[in-house]
């Protein structure tokens, strides 16, 4: 649709793409979906809420230019897995799993997961802000790098009990201003968490 709400109640499949898209307007689906390929949802001003599962073959997409993106049930792309906002928060409420990459970014806004909101991709995870906290509730764990960084002010915390883990590589985790607040943090190699303005405070760390 060119301008207008998007609301999607029924059971999607298709043995190729979904696509869901609207210059000016909120998408919301309140059933599962699914991709034999890559689903996107995609609006330039608006809210994106998934209220169903979202499974896809290769890519998961969503896009707001302007607008919030909430995921209340579990998505699973056999390739990668993209959450994008310029100016809006991300809030994860159900589990996000990339065959390949994970990002989660919004230039203005926060990334929240719930305790449902477990992050895991087989290769890198990217998890940024511009401008905004970003507060990890349930496990991240990339079998590449994790990368977790606020690259302008944003604090960045992660709630007692949960491991942010690189299985395979690196784990990053800075803000360029703001306090750093974690509990258990792991890297294959080189873990690695700081602050160019602000503090730090972890609970436990471990790497090469």
């Amino acid at each position: 649709t060119t301008d207008g709400t998007i609301t999607e109640s029924r059971t999607l499949e298709a043995g190729g793409n979904i696509g869901l898209t609207t210059n000016t307007g909120a998408i919301t689906t309140n059933a599962a979906a699914k991709a034999g390929t890559d689903l996107t949802l995609n609006t330039t001003n608006g809210d994106i809420t998934t209220n169903g599962t979202l499974d896809a073959g290769e890519d998961i997409a969503l896009l707001t230019t302007k607008g919030n993106i909430s995921g209340n049930g579990a998505q699973t792309a056999g390739q990668d897995l993209i959450w994008q906002a310029r100016s809006g928060d991300l809030t994860v409420n159900g589990k996000l799993k990339a065959g390949r990459y994970l990002t989660l970014t919004t230039d203005k806004g926060k990334i929240t997961t719930t305790a449902q909101g477990e992050l895991a991709s087989d290769e890198a995870m990217n998890v940024t802000t511009g401008e905004g906290d970003i507060n990890l509730n349930a496990d991240a764990t990339s079998g590449g790098l994790l990368n977790i960084e606020a690259s302008r002010q944003g604090n960045i915390t992660s709630a007692a009990g949960t491991l942010l883990s690189s299985t395979g590589s690196n784990a990053n985790i800075y803000t360029n201003q703001g306090n750093v607040n974690l509990y258990d943090v792991y890297a294959l190699k080189d873990a690695a968490a700081g602050t160019k303005d602000g503090s730090v405070t972890i609970h436990k760390i471990d790497g090469e």
